[in-house]
């Protein structure tokens, strides 16, 4: 699931009404939220001006407390 976020200006996100720290130095910037199901982590992407990619700047631990089905692609 992926997620464009406003940085408050304590420097978090509020992503399914939970907070995560991003760090205040991009305070007001809008960042990129991924949360892979996987892996049960919140990936927050920031991409500098003039960059031609977003790099990954924070990893936070995200519990998924249900299942989780594996789907299958059909093609």
């Amino acid at each position: 699931m992926h997620f464009i976020r406003h940085v408050k200006g304590d420097g978090t996100i509020s992503v399914l009404n939970e907070d995560f720290d991003v760090g205040e130095s991009l305070a007001y910037e809008y960042v990129w939220a991924t949360i892979d199901t996987k892996q049960e982590q919140l990936n927050v992407y920031y991409r500098e001006k003039n960059a031609e990619e977003a790099g990954i700047i924070k990893i936070h631990e995200y519990k998924i407390g249900e299942n989780i089905k594996i789907l299958e692609e059909k093609f």
